[in-house]
């Protein structure tokens, strides 16, 4: 047994409501929480990297948003880096040798931030809407 309801009144009623917020408004506020998110599980030395990350895009129905650092991914998934024009790989500031190649641990971090950010962007979406929606 199942109950039909017409729901065309209620969207006409939010749709008023909402008046000049668009989707997309929405799918910001809810992307800048992932965004804020990944931030804070991004690995800081310097802040670089999470300083790069932001929104890239952003339509009515999806977002995109990712760190613009070159070292980025290697950071995030990990992997080896290899010499190529001297003899060993070093650090000029501290000194240290490393030898010909080192391995990058993955860090996880857009991984890491994307799922802290569920709840945040939740969160923020249903207290725009509850301000829209003057409750």
């Amino acid at each position: 047994m199942g109950v039909e309801w017409d729901i065309s009144q209620a969207e006409d009623m939010v749709a008023r409501a909402i008046g000049g917020m668009s989707g997309s408004n929405l799918v910001g506020t809810a992307v800048g929480a992932f965004v804020n998110s990944t931030m804070k599980s991004a690995p800081v030395k310097t802040g670089t990297l999470r300083r790069s990350i932001r929104i890239n895009s952003i339509s009515s129905s999806d977002a995109t948003y990712g760190p613009h650092v070159i070292y980025a991914a290697i950071q995030d998934r990990g992997g080896e880096i290899h010499v190529r024009t001297k003899k060993v790989l070093a650090n000029k500031r501290t000194g240290e040798f490393f030898g010909k190649k080192v391995t990058i641990p993955a860090q996880h971090y857009m991984q890491r931030g994307g799922e802290a950010g569920v709840s945040d962007a939740q969160r923020r979406v249903a207290g725009q809407l509850r301000v829209i929606l003057g409750g």
